[in-house]
Parts: structure tokens; sequence; C-alpha cells
């Protein structure tokens, strides 16, 4: 039977694909990427068109079918995490697959690209979809330094940098190589399916937390913390979505002399009227929060856009009455034990409300404390705190009682 490579060899050692892949994979490659018993494969020559005599002729020789859908499951199998063959892969490691891909010129993997994007993710929108949830766990995304990585920790190089360590970038010839623009937009857009990303002020700010705002980092100088903080401010300013960028970034020096996370820091005087340092104050070594620092007063940023940023990212900036169970009730007995059925982790409601420490702490008869637990429940827009609700399941009607919080408020002398 004739080859692509214009010999002849026997049928049952032939391969058939389409001529884009014949032009990709050479038959050394073929060799080395397929099982074979005895004689190594190569590619079968192709019928000129579809439904021809030609083409009816060499399908009845049944030449081996090996064609992208083969080629991107042993890319699963071996550049990947997770197996997709639905046949047993050949027999060569992931290490030695990694190497026979390194050898490659950037030019071929833009072939590469295009031809996977072509015919592996070809079809409705919803399948194409699937199809590169597939391929995304993939280390086939070919970097500036030779190596490769997954696409979502990649990102295309600019006019100024074509290399970083920190924010890895993909070599500009895997999808600008030759003249052919729709070959290099396809490859492209193949990448940024991948999830390859133009480097922007959210990446780099990225880079800046987890070089210099991790617990283990030197605390940065002055005048680098306050470009830093200026930087953050605005980002939150016009896109407050990256507001949880911030989460575990410790970025605020508190009044303890410390720096933590948003989620460690609270709001009072002289930046908001919270009455929160009452409340921790009370709690003393154990509260779980404390104060910004006084001086970002004089750190050359208005106050009033620290504070709204704190806010935005997490810093407390009032009272929380906490959602709870209903076992501490003072009504237990008959809200939850006396409940008829069996409880239901879907349909059974129990919820009740209390402010953590809070009868131990009005027992302190301390004004500050008594005027921030009126403001928290002065500032609450609904009524539903101050009852406790429970149900097994949803055969049995919900019980009502005086929540936790309603409870100590009537029965502690704090006003």
């Amino acid at each position: 039977t004739p080859t692509h490579s214009k010999s002849h060899a026997p049928a049952k050692t032939l391969l058939q694909a389409k001529a884009s892949l014949k032009e990709l994979l050479s038959e050394n490659d073929i060799e080395f990427l397929v099982d074979y018993d005895e004689d190594p494969p190569q590619w079968a020559i192709g019928a000129s068109q579809k439904n021809s005599n030609m083409d009816r002729f060499l399908s009845g020789l049944a030449i081996t079918e090996w064609d992208t859908q083969q080629f991107v499951e042993l890319l699963c199998n071996k550049t990947g995490t997770t197996s997709y063959s639905f046949s047993p892969p050949k027999n060569v490691s992931p290490d030695e697959v990694m190497v026979w891909l390194s050898a490659k010129p950037e030019e071929w993997h833009q072939q590469m690209y295009r031809i996977i994007s072509e015919d592996f993710l070809m079809g409705p929108d919803y399948k194409r979809r699937r199809s590169i949830e597939r391929l995304k766990p993939l280390r086939i995304v070919r970097l500036n330094d030779g190596t490769y990585s997954v696409g979502s920790k990649c990102y295309f190089p600019s006019d100024e940098v074509e290399s970083d360590e920190i924010l890895p970038r993909v070599a500009k010839g895997v999808y600008s190589s030759g003249k052919s623009k729709v070959e290099q937009e396809e490859a492209r857009k193949f990448l940024e399916e991948l999830g390859v990303r133009v480097v922007g002020e959210v990446e780099q700010i990225e880079v800046i937390l987890t070089t210099r705002y991790t617990y283990e980092a030197e605390v940065p100088d002055e005048d680098v913390y306050r470009k830093d903080l200026e930087r953050f401010i605005t980002l939150v300013e016009k896109e407050p979505v990256h507001a949880e960028l911030f989460a575990d970034a410790y970025i605020f020096h508190r009044a303890c002399d410390d720096w933590s996370k948003p989620g460690d820091v609270f709001l009072d005087s002289p930046y908001l009227d919270t009455g929160l340092s009452a409340y921790y104050d009370a709690l003393g070594e154990n509260a779980p929060r404390a104060a910004l620092a006084q001086s970002y007063q004089n750190f050359g940023i208005p106050v009033e856009k620290i504070t709204k940023f704190a806010q935005a990212v997490g810093v407390q900036a009032k009272l929380e009455i906490q959602l709870t169970s209903c076992y501490s009730n003072p009504d237990v007995d008959q809200l939850v034990w006396a409940a008829p059925g069996g409880w239901s982790a879907r349909y059974g409601i129990n919820e009740d409300w209390t402010i953590e420490g809070v009868e131990q702490l009005l027992a302190r008869n301390d004004e500050a404390l008594s005027r921030l637990v009126w403001k928290t429940a002065c500032d609450k827009k609904d009524d539903d705190w101050l009852t406790a609700k429970f149900r097994n399941n949803s055969q049995n009607q919900v019980r009502e009682a005086a929540s936790q919080l309603f409870c100590i408020l009537r029965d502690t002398a704090w006003i």
C-alpha cells in the first residue's frame, strides 16, 4: 500500500490521519508515540477525495486510524495529572514525552496548537468548552526558557518583558511563527482558552502580595508600602470584585505593632466610630482581632480612602450578631428536644442568634460595651435575630422561641 512518504508497506502497519497531522508528526515521531509489534508504523497515503474509489479501497484495507483524537489522548496521559485514555497508552514515560516535545521548534508547537484547536475542539460551543476542560491540566504550553507548564500558570510576553521567573512567559514563537495571520490567531486563541493571560494590574499585584506580604516576608520599608497600598486601593476602587485578592495577605499594620490579614483587624476611632475597641479590649488576650494602627493618619493617603479600602477587603467595622445553633437556648427543651420527627440535613432548620461572649462582657457594667450592643441592635434592619427557629424536617411546623441574644439582653442588667 502506498505510504505518505511515497514508499510502500503492508497495510497492517499503516496509520491513517488528516494531512495536517501527518505533516506535524514524522514517521520517527509516530514510531516513538505509537505501539507496534514488529514493523514500525508509517503514515498511509490519503485519498484525494472522500467516498472515491481510492477512499473506499483504503478503508477496506482496515488501516488503523490514529488521528488528532488519539494524539490528544496520548498527551492527556503523558503530560497531565489525570489519565483520559480509552485504550492502554504506549509504554513511554511522561519524562520521555516531555523530552520529545522540548526537542521540537517553536513553530512546530504553533502548528500543534492549531491542529488541536481545529480538529479536537471542533463542534458547538458547549462541546468545545467541555473539551478545553480536558486540556487545561496538560503541560503543553511552551515557555520562553524551554520548559512547559499548564496554561493557567502562564502569561503572554510583552514588548518590555519576554522572560519572567515570577510570571512565566509563553515562548513568543509558539503563536507568532510564519506569515499566516490566521494560523497565528488560532494558536493564540487556543492558548487563551487554556488559561494563558496577558499580564495586567491584577497579575502584578498578585506578585507583589506573594513576594512582600506573606507571613514569612520581610516588612517592606515605608515608601514601598505606601506605593503598594496606593495601588491596592486604586484597584479595589476601580474593580471591587478583586477585593478578595487581599484576604490572605499581611497588608495591615495593627495597633499591637504587628502585621496581619484583613480578617484579623478591626476599625474604630479615629477611622470610624464603631465602638469595637470596647468589645475587643474586654476580651483581652483572647481577642481574635486588633485595631488598625493609628499611624495611617499621617501616611500621605487620605484616611477616608484607607478606611473604605479596609472595609472592602474584610476589616471589621461593626459588631456582628452571629448565627448559631439552638442547643444553648434557654428554652431548648421545648424548642429542640420536644420537636417531633427525625433530623433531616436538607430540610431541618436550626437557627439561633448571639454575640460571642456578650453575656460575660455585659456583666462588667461597662458603658462603652452597653452602647456598642445597643448600637448593634438598632442598626439591624430586620428582626430575625430576635427569634430562634427549629424543626427536624419538612413534615413538621417550625418551632419558635426567643433567641439566645434576646434572652441575654432581656435578663441582664446592662442599661
